[in-house]
């Protein structure tokens, strides 16, 4: 009998997707199903990059979208609307409704009917275990960012400005009061990430000893586009401003990572990226050394009088 495929089709926030991830991991790891993933759509991929291009899966049965492509005909698809042609081609908008989404909104990971089970989205859950063990950066992503984080040490505060929808005014001021309430080692060494580059403008104007822990971001390419957050640019307004979409999700990465090891961190709870980020700090800087094949920032003492 052959062995169930679950295609995971990304779309929206990388937090987002790592979520939908890891539920689909366990439910493959509980069923001995083969797992394939599709981030070929316009927030991720535009179409040319894919969830391959920056990670790679350990320990888990993977199978490719053309492998199952040319298998498919006779096979039985869950959901019945995710015909042969809307699995081959990249996630749109079009299908972002919940008929749509997959079957998989079980938290007992009870097998499902259907030959190929496609998700893309639903039931949310992390797995410290999957998110660790079964997730590796590429080797070159991995070099590429030990190369950007070259100058960002621990021990470290990360405040994390969310830009787009999920900013007003005031949250900058909260994070400064959350910052001034943390002992004075935690405010030694700090350093700044936000998807937008005026954010990052005005917490340096308030705190002008934190750094920027990405200091080669893309952002600073962009002008600041108010709630037009830069994952949602177009190829073509990327280009316009020199941009590219590869270096965007390696700077989105890479600040995940800066979340992932920092000692202290300030952000929204109501960001799913900054929840996960502080959901794998629990697991310790070798547990999140893992994604970069060992690498963990450089330690330094922390200096006084700084403040």
């Amino acid at each position: 009998m052959k062995k169930q495929i679950v295609v995971v089709k990304g779309f929206e926030g990388f937090a987002d997707r790592m979520q939908i991830l890891s539920h689909c991991i366990q439910y493959c790891k509980v069923n001995d199903a083969l797992l394939c993933v599709d981030w070929r759509d316009d927030m991720w991929g535009q179409g040319h990059l894919d969830f391959w291009d920056f990670f790679e899966i350990v320990d888990v049965p993977t199978i490719t979208l053309n492998e199952v492509v040319n298998q498919i005909d006779g096979l039985s698809i869950e959901p019945a609307c995710w015909t042969k042609n809307l699995i081959e081609e990249p996630f749109t908008r079009n299908c972002f409704s919940e008929r749509y989404f997959g079957p998989l909104n079980k938290l007992d990971y009870e097998k499902v009917a259907g030959d190929i089970v496609v998700v893309s989205n639903g039931k949310r859950m992390w797995h410290s275990s999957n998110l660790i063990d079964n997730i590796r950066l590429r080797q070159d992503i991995a070099i590429k960012i030990q190369a950007r984080i070259k100058n960002y040490f621990l021990p470290c505060t990360v405040v994390h400005l969310r830009g787009t929808d999920q900013f007003d005014e005031a949250s900058i001021n909260q994070c400064v009061n959350k910052f001034k309430e943390l002992p004075l080692h935690s405010q030694a060494r700090s350093y700044v990430i936000s998807d937008m580059p005026d954010l990052i403008k005005k917490w340096l104007e308030g705190m002008p000893n934190s750094e920027v822990a990405n200091k080669d971001s893309t952002i600073f390419m962009l002008p600041n586009l108010l709630k037009k957050g830069s994952h949602h640019l177009t190829k073509e307004i990327l280009e316009f401003y020199g941009a590219n979409k590869f270096d965007l999700n390696l700077d989105a990465i890479t600040e995940f990572i800066c979340l992932c090891f920092a000692s202290d961190a300030i952000g929204s709870e109501k960001s799913t990226y900054f929840s996960l980020a502080r959901f794998l700090n629990n697991e310790g800087t070798d547990a999140i050394a893992k994604w970069l094949h060992g690498y963990k920032p450089e330690n330094k003492s922390l200096k006084r009088g700084v403040l």
